[in-house]
């Protein structure tokens, strides 16, 4: 990813809670959700580790309203992303200036946000 200056999105909500909703999947789809989630966070905090350019974002194609996999829950990626190695000033900025990143080319014009610290 270094190398192709690749950016990732590491989706960590889907794994961390995914494991909590046991009862809402097939065994089968359980069984890969557990052996997803035991290297999902291994593989994010060596990216971080490493300097991997890094944008956030929840991959939540459904809501599941009343869980943890729902619409409006995507602020945790931000929890996820600093427990994982990430400073929490860098979180903020691959939560927001980086976005438009992931499309290349194609990404619209941004404005900033600017303040005195």
């Amino acid at each position: 990813m270094l190398e192709k200056d690749v950016m990732l999105v590491a989706t960590r909500l889907i794994a961390a809670e995914g494991v909590k909703l046991k009862d809402s999947l097939s065994p089968e789809s359980y069984k890969k959700m557990l052996e997803t989630a035991k290297y999902h966070k291994k593989a994010y905090e060596l990216a971080i580790k490493k300097g991997v350019k890094c944008a956030l974002g929840t991959d939540l194609g459904i809501s599941v309203p009343g869980t943890s996999l729902s619409h409006g829950s995507a602020g945790v990626e931000l929890l996820y992303a600093v427990e994982t190695g990430m400073a929490t000033l860098k979180a903020i900025e691959v939560a927001t200036a980086n976005g438009p990143v992931t499309l290349g080319p194609m990404a619209p014009p941004n404005g900033q946000v600017k303040g005195r610290l």
